[in-house]
């Protein structure tokens, strides 16, 4: 049964996401961190713009997934360069291979991480159709490598290279 309009309260169930006008861009939602409503706008600029539509939690959670890597990235880098440095050191002790191992775990266990946000990031993209492979029809993607020419490219096909082509 319907509610009758003296009943209705909008702050009693608000809607979890504004109705989209059209033609304008949806926003990021402001749970998302700076960084992840960076990665949102820039997904969202090269979509049309009805792409997303209100149900928005698949894009919030790819922003996170990429942020995440993002993060795991800079720390494997972080533990590469220490452990580069520690090797490097002239005077290797037992303390110093502990820390080394250590650290060798510890890349692992990122590497994991990493590779686990890596296959959310590539799940998530297929399922909003970001990806190549999620817009073309699978004949339309053959016949289009098809077309893509077997010879040398057009810079190679000219003076010196030409010349030494023919004469081989």
């Amino acid at each position: 049964m319907p509610r009758s309009p003296q009943s209705y309260n909008p702050d009693e169930n608000p809607p979890e996401s504004s109705p989209m006008v059209p033609g304008t861009r949806l926003e990021p939602p402001a749970e998302l961190r700076p960084a992840e409503a960076a990665v949102w706008r820039r997904i969202v600029a090269r979509l049309p713009p009805d792409w997303i539509g209100t149900d928005d939690v698949m894009l919030r959670e790819l922003c996170r997934h990429s942020v995440h890597a993002d993060e795991l990235a800079v720390q494997l880098e972080e533990i590469r360069t220490l452990r580069t440095e520690i090797k490097a050191s002239p005077q290797p002790d037992v303390r110093k291979l502990e820390l080394v191992l250590d650290l060798m775990k510890s890349e692992q266990a990122l590497l994991r991480a990493h590779g686990y946000q890596s296959e959310r990031i590539g799940n998530l993209a297929t399922k909003l159709r970001l990806t190549n492979q999620s817009q073309e029809q699978p004949k339309k993607a053959g016949t289009a490598r098809s077309k893509v020419p077997d010879g040398p490219k057009p810079w190679e096909d000219w003076g010196e290279n030409a010349r030494r082509r023919e004469a081989n």
